[in-house]
């Protein structure tokens, strides 16, 4: 149930949320925006909640507090919260190996030159730990820069299939090669991914169970998830 108050019993102020309004507006009659909702909350009690523009241009649906967004890299926290939930279990410690839950690792290599015929890898000089996934310094990417050889043999091997199980793919990203050593740089990648199948290994149940049991029910989340429901789409903003 969402509690409610003014801004000043938790120490906001009403002056300042009310800039809030004009200020979004200008994204949405500038068409940088279909729609929003923006809510302020301090102290578990909601202080603002305003909803602008359309969920759906087309058919002239207005945004609305029940909207239901894709989430889309937010999975990533959620994942991580996950993660942690077992390490305050003590199955794990930051610094441990991957490849002591996933034995692939054992064997990755870092990308130093070359193409397709004349690649040149090194072996790791350290572990991946599960501390270099959290942090996106374990030198795994997504495939998406344009002038990386490393992220070529993502796209090649298809590595962003959707219809792939997430073992799969974990498996396949720890056979090809890594951008750099681990520690040694950040790269946004598919690190958080590697990080949601752990949670798997560790907890002995499927992600989005895991997600709805230990984390969704037990604070209500009742609209996330992996799919929308079809007794849900009426509600489902559209992507522009």
């Amino acid at each position: 149930m969402a509690v409610f108050a003014k801004p000043e019993e938790v120490g906001l102020s009403s002056e300042r949320l009310g800039r809030i309004r004009p200020w979004l507006r200008g994204y949405l009659e500038t068409g940088k925006l279909p729609g929003a909702t923006t809510l302020v909350a301090r102290h578990g009690k909601i202080v603002y909640c305003e909803s602008e523009g359309f969920r759906d241009l087309e058919a002239s649906k207005p945004m609305a507090s029940d909207t239901i967004l894709r989430f889309y890299s937010m999975t990533k926290p959620i994942t991580s919260v996950a993660l942690m939930m077992l390490y305050e279990e003590g199955l794990f410690q930051l610094d441990d190996p991957v490849s002591e839950f996933i034995p692939e690792f054992k064997n990755t290599r870092v990308y130093i030159s070359g193409d397709t015929h004349d690649m040149v890898c090194e072996p790791l000089k350290t572990s991946i730990t599960l501390h270099h996934l959290l942090t996106h310094t374990s030198g795994i990417p997504y495939g998406w820069s344009p002038n990386s050889f490393v992220d070529s043999c993502y796209r090649a091997n298809n590595i962003m299939n959707w219809d792939s199980t997430i073992s799969y793919m974990v498996k396949q990203i720890s056979e090809l090669p890594h951008k750099f050593q681990p520690g040694t740089a950040w790269n946004y990648g598919l690190s958080i991914d590697v990080c949601g199948y752990l949670v798997e290994v560790l907890s002995g149940m499927p992600l989005d169970e895991f997600f709805q049991a230990r984390i969704f029910d037990p604070l209500k989340m009742d609209d996330s998830g992996f799919f929308c429901p079809e007794e849900k789409h009426s509600r489902l903003a559209e992507v522009y």
